[in-house]
Order: C-alpha cells, then sequence, then structure tokens
C-alpha cells in the first residue's frame, strides 16, 4: 500500500464534467498518521465529495475516478489550489483525464444564472421516456434564481439529472448509458397561463434534444397489392414477347407494362430465368 506525507488541513481540488471545483480537506484525524496517509485513508477522505469517488487500485495507489462514465466524463485537478499535489505525484500531464465508451445524453442550456425565472415558469423534461413537469412555484429565488436552485428544483421531479456547470449554467445529464438514453425538454404550459421556464434557461433549438444512440429495427413496408408489373428488356437487342394478348416486340433496354397475371406466363418465366428481362412492380396508388 503506497502511502503520502500530507500536512493538517492540506486540500485536493477537483471537479468532474466540467462542473464546479470540490476540494477534499485531509485533516490528522482523517488518519493513523497523516505523515505517512495510505492510499485506502485518502480514499475516504475523497469518496465525500459528491461527483468523485477514490479507492486503492491493485497496486495500491490512490486512484480518484468520476462518478459518471463514458465518453462525457472527465476530470480534472486544480494543481495550483491542491496542496497535496506533489505529494500525489501529480504533474501537468496527469492532472486531467477523460473517460471513453458509450455515453448518457446530455444537454447544457444557452443561458447562464442567474434566471428571471418567475413563479408561474415551469418546463417538461422527458428522460429516458418518462414524462415529468418542472414548476417553479417554490424553491427558487423569484426573479434571479440561481443555477443550485434551479437544479434542485428539477431533481425533484427527475433525481439526479440536473447539475451546475462551473459557469453557472445547467446541464442535464441522463442516468441510463448507450442505447435508451434520451433527454427532451419541452416548453412549458403556455395554455395554463404559465412563463415557459426553458426557453429562460436556455433548453432551445437543438439543445432541447439528446438521443445520442439510435436502434432501429428491420423494417418490411406492406404497401398493398400491385396491379401491374413491368418488364424490362436487359439486352442490347430486341426481344419478342409471347403473351396472352398475342407476340409483342420490346426494344433494346426498352419497357412495357403488363397485367400481374401475364407473370405465370412460362416464356416470360423463361426470359428472366436467363437473365434477359427484369420485372418491375408498378404499385398501385
Amino acid at each position: 500500500m503506497k502511502t503520502y506525507r500530507f500536512r493538517d488541513g492540506d486540500t485536493l481540488v477537483l471537479s468532474a464534467d466540467d462542473g464546479p471545483s470540490e476540494t477534499a480537506t485531509f485533516n490528522t484525524g482523517d488518519f493513523r498518521d497523516i505523515r505517512n496517509a495510505g492510499a485506502d485513508e485518502v480514499a475516504k477522505v475523497i469518496d465525500r465529495l459528491t461527483w468523485v469517488t477514490a479507492t486503492a487500485n491493485d497496486q495500491g495507489a490512490l486512484e480518484v475516478v468520476s462518478r459518471t462514465r463514458g465518453a462525457r466524463a472527465r476530470l480534472e485537478i486544480d494543481l495550483a489550489a491542491s496542496t497535496v499535489a506533489g505529494a500525489l505525484g501529480l504533474t501537468t500531464a496527469q492532472a486531467e483525464a477523460q473517460g471513453s465508451g458509450l455515453s448518457a445524453a446530455h444537454l447544457v442550456g444557452r443561458n447562464a444564472a442567474p434566471f428571471a425565472l418567475p413563479k408561474r415558469a415551469s418546463m417538461t423534461l422527458v428522460v429516458d421516456g418518462t414524462s415529468g413537469d418542472i414548476s417553479f412555484q417554490t424553491g427558487i429565488t423569484a426573479g434571479s434564481a440561481t443555477a443550485a436552485e434551479v437544479a434542485a428544483v428539477i431533481d425533484a421531479v427527475h433525481p439526479q439529472v440536473a447539475r451546475t456547470t462551473r459557469d453557472q449554467y445547467i446541464g442535464l445529464t441522463s442516468p441510463t448509458i448507450g442505447f435508451g438514453s434520451s433527454l427532451e425538454v419541452k416548453p412549458g404550459g403556455a395554455n395554463r397561463g404559465e412563463v415557459d421556464a426553458a426557453a429562460i434557461l436556455g433548453f432551445v433549438g437543438s439543445v432541447a434534444l439528446s438521443r445520442p444512440y439510435d436502434a432501429t429495427p428491420a423494417r418490411i413496408v406492406c404497401g398493398g397489392p400491385y396491379t401491374s408489373l413491368r418488364v424490362v428488356n436487359l439486352t442490347g437487342g430486341p426481344i419478342e414477347l409471347h403473351l396472352s394478348s398475342g407476340p409483342t416486340l420490346l426494344p433494346a433496354r426498352g419497357t412495357l407494362l403488363l397485367p400481374t397475371g401475364e407473370i405465370a406466363s412460362d416464356p416470360l418465366q423463361r426470359l428472366v430465368a436467363q437473365g434477359q428481362v427484369r420485372l418491375m412492380p408498378d404499385r398501385q396508388d
């Protein structure tokens, strides 16, 4: 198990997914010996933070991890503000990390706090197909709502979906990773005399919908019966067709509309099998 030499009150300042910074403070009481702090003891302190977790890895070293996963997951350590950076052996090259793999649907509003939300503002948020009405009747400073207030109101309806960014925008993240992950913000109910909160927060246009992965089934459309078939001459010379109505000359590369009953004609089927003609349906309108 690796050990780290700390002093009472040392700090580690970091952020995840472009969110606001969080600070882990290391006090003497957190360790058997703060001058010889074990990786597992350090991890327990960091685990108190909201957006990151930590553990002692298989090599016994401290490993700090974002709680989110996938290609959007990002972890940054503020080396200048972290007094334990040197003790942990962190350099500029090790201060940032990016996740990989499938991601969750993610949206960030275009407007930053404070938000001019009146108490009659509302919007609808659809998370992974589940819709919830968000009403800002309570829980905000009317006319000057903070990002934290707005995120708390949204999370009361859709838990752990909303958070503030470091620049005080509202970020929304689906709890589902990969297929099925989706977010959609719909305008509030103007028909009830309410104000559209989605527009005030900046969830409009391209930032009102996120569906990063689309999986579609195999699909066959049954469009109804055909009234006729078209025979196409695939050769460079004319072909004589022997139809029930009599012989017909089909020019080189030409086409001819014929009733569907002619498809059973043996001479026509022989020409199809020889690759001299092709049948193409004309669909009934």
